[in-house]
């Protein structure tokens, strides 16, 4: 065989090879039952839906990604925990803290993408904060620090609860357990504690002096015998 008919032969094999690998993966775009609007694109080598937007599996919606040498449509599967508060009790004005992980779920159908996450606090008084998102880029969870500060016009020693939820950016909305809560109570009682500072320990130490000096003042008076 003369060299240009083996670098003919060459390029004949190569070309079936590709034809064979991407129609194979065509077909297995297929292969799974909920990924029937994804296939593969050889331009882009990328999966897409067909028309663009979002695919369909069952009753929900989501996004074509590539797994397991498929295209599949990955569904918003994906769990959210939230934490104690940290301390599980506080004083109005001081904060509190809470972990928020979100955890794709295992195997092919796992989320993978961002998670907007929101919080709903007991009244607007309230102040909380929550990172706006986490991106998940594999099965490994992600975990945020939710802060909340009860207001002046809570009612003491009352048990206020803080929901969190997430969403995906699909048209299906929330986690797969739903959303999530904890619990923080709120103290109103005086904390003679750190959290006072040392100018308030100084005052409730001059006060003390005090009490004691007049008391002292007290007895010695009633010990004086007339002359």
């Amino acid at each position: 065989m003369t060299p240009s008919n083996r670098r003919n032969l060459l390029v004949i094999l190569l070309t079936f090879v590709t034809l064979t690998a991407s129609l194979s993966l065509l077909a297995n775009s297929g292969r799974n039952p909920q990924s029937g609007q994804c296939v593969f694109d050889p331009a882009t080598s990328k999966c897409a839906v067909q028309g663009g937007g979002f695919c369909t599996a069952g009753n929900g919606a989501g996004n074509c990604a590539m797994g397991e040498n498929a295209c599949w449509c990955y569904l918003p599967n994906y769990n959210l925990s939230v934490s104690p508060f940290a301390p599980p009790s506080q004083y109005v004005g001081k904060s509190s803290t809470s972990t928020v992980t979100v955890t794709p779920a295992p195997g092919a159908t796992g989320f993978l993408g961002d998670v907007n996450l929101s919080v709903s606090c007991p009244s607007s008084a309230w102040i909380c904060t929550l990172p706006a998102k986490v991106t998940l880029t594999s099965s490994a969870p992600l975990s945020s620090t939710l802060t909340a500060i009860p207001p002046s016009s809570s009612t003491c020693d009352q048990t206020y609860t803080i929901t969190v939820t997430g969403h995906d950016a699909s048209p299906s909305a929330g986690p797969t357990n739903g959303p999530q809560s904890a619990t923080l109570k709120v103290r109103c009682d005086y904390n003679v504690g750190p959290d006072w500072g040392g100018g308030s320990i100084a005052l409730l130490t001059f006060l003390s002096l005090l009490a004691l000096w007049t008391a002292w003042g007290v007895f010695r008076g009633k010990r004086t015998i007339p002359r």
